[in-house]
């Protein structure tokens, strides 16, 4: 006896009765056709109420499990990271001096043999270190100065070199509160000196600890505890070292890493509790610093370009990040949101850096410019408030690449060290004083 249905739904069976044809269900398909007086669609397509089925109708029960689970990992990493974030007691002091004027004042310079790759100051201003690009390592002591312009002058008469690398130097870093370097570069070698110094006189050096990598080392930054060394690789996976055991971990789940090429930068915040790495795949990641989780990925931070430099400020507040395309993002913390934009513009750009000076108000950038067959050096002092250009460096620091620089750990200046082997000290202040 044949079924009363609405006409439209006889031409749902016709697909139906197709389908079960496709599949191979004669007598299912005879039944259909005995009880609803309807013939198969046979100019639809095979399986096409099965494609319509498996993509928009339906989602098996594993699937939904699987999202739900990815939602409520997300949402508790969000939380993770905000908790983290409010942790940092730190607020930005009232009396954090505004400059009317900025000007400045090279207070020293001093050469090395080889032209300068990165530069470090130590915890207590004590040394600045500088590797080299034929893999030398030079640590020069510091003493205080008389003059009230700066506090400290370098004392180059007893700059130490140090041994342990036989090729380009890219990165170092000192302990948080000892006299230890750690320095590594393109051997794969990863070198830890502890470093005797006193009253400008650099005693001794030792060799502590060697740890051997497969990749090229980019990155190097002590946790604040001093127990572990972040390091980031021509790899795109990040480490972190046991400095004792030279025991190195990971991340438990290496599909949450970046997506390719290599990690370029790294920093950790004050407390401890947040690494960020800055990817030549174009994004920045956010870790828990203690297991290494991932929380927070901001993908295409720079339309696609690496990400050269990342740091972040010492009151957990602002992100600042810059690429090989000049570009220099300022982003919110808390908000994951990009604040400024500088130097978007610039042709020519072929590598850019930068770093918050100490007091947090204003920021740097260095930019390697390629003009023909010559290149050269874009220095700029930056505020945070409105993103102007407060000062002009590109002169005093000269035409040569800046490949690094770092800021006075207690003072308005920075240290740079350049492609003509030089390593300059910088003073900043306001002549309206």
């Amino acid at each position: 006896m044949a079924q009363t249905v609405e006409p439209e739904r006889l031409q749902f069976y016709e697909v139906v009765l197709q389908q079960l044809l496709d599949d191979g269900l004669d007598e299912a398909a005879e039944s259909v056709k005995r009880h609803m007086k309807v013939e198969p669609n046979n100019l639809l397509r095979k399986d096409h109420l099965y494609d319509i089925f498996n993509k928009c109708a339906y989602l098996p029960q594993r699937v939904i499990a699987n999202a739900t689970c990815k939602n409520v990992s997300t949402k508790k990493k969000r939380a993770k990271l905000d908790a983290l974030l409010m942790e940092n007691p730190m607020v930005p002091p009232d009396d954090e001096y505004q400059y009317k004027i900025m000007a400045y004042n090279k207070y020293a310079e001093f050469t090395n043999y080889k032209p300068c790759r990165c530069v470090a100051q130590s915890s207590d201003k004590s040394l600045i270190a500088v590797g080299g690009a034929d893999g030398s390592l030079h640590v020069t002591p510091l003493v205080n100065s008389n003059d009230p312009a700066f506090k400290r002058k370098p004392n180059t008469l007893c700059t130490s070199q140090m041994n342990g690398h036989q090729n380009q130097i890219d990165s170092v870093a000192f302990h948080p509160r000892r006299n230890i370097l750690a320095s590594g570069g393109a051997d794969s070698n990863i070198v830890i000196h502890d470093i005797s110094v006193s009253n400008g006189f650099i005693h001794s050096v030792a060799e502590l600890q060697r740890i051997k990598d497969g990749f090229n080392i980019r990155s190097l930054k002590f946790h604040p505890c001093g127990d572990f060394l972040f390091c980031g690789t021509s790899n795109a996976i990040i480490r972190l070292y046991d400095v004792t055991t030279t025991q190195c971990f990971t991340a438990k789940e290496t599909s949450h890493q970046h997506k390719g090429g290599g990690i370029n930068d790294c920093d950790v915040n004050g407390s401890g509790s947040l690494l960020y790495t800055a990817g030549s795949d174009g994004s920045i990641l956010f870790w828990d610093a203690k297991n290494m989780d991932l929380l927070h990925a901001m993908v295409g931070v720079h339309n696609g370009a690496p990400v050269t430099s990342v740091q972040c400020d010492v009151y957990d507040r602002l992100l600042l990040a810059s690429s090989c395309d000049g570009a220099t993002r300022l982003i919110d913390l808390r908000m994951r949101k990009e604040l400024l934009l500088t130097n978007s513009k610039r042709k020519g750009v072929i590598r850019s850096y930068s770093r918050f000076l100490h007091n947090t108000r204003y920021f740097c950038t260095f930019s390697i410019v390629s003009e023909g067959r010559k290149s050269g050096s874009e220095s700029l002092i930056y505020s945070v408030e409105n993103g102007a250009i407060e000062l002009d460096i590109s002169k005093i620091v000269g035409k040569p690449a800046v490949w690094d620089a770092v800021a006075c750990n207690d003072e308005m200046g920075i240290i740079t060290v350049s492609e003509d082997t030089s390593c300059k000290m910088l003073a900043f202040y306001d002549p309206s004083l």
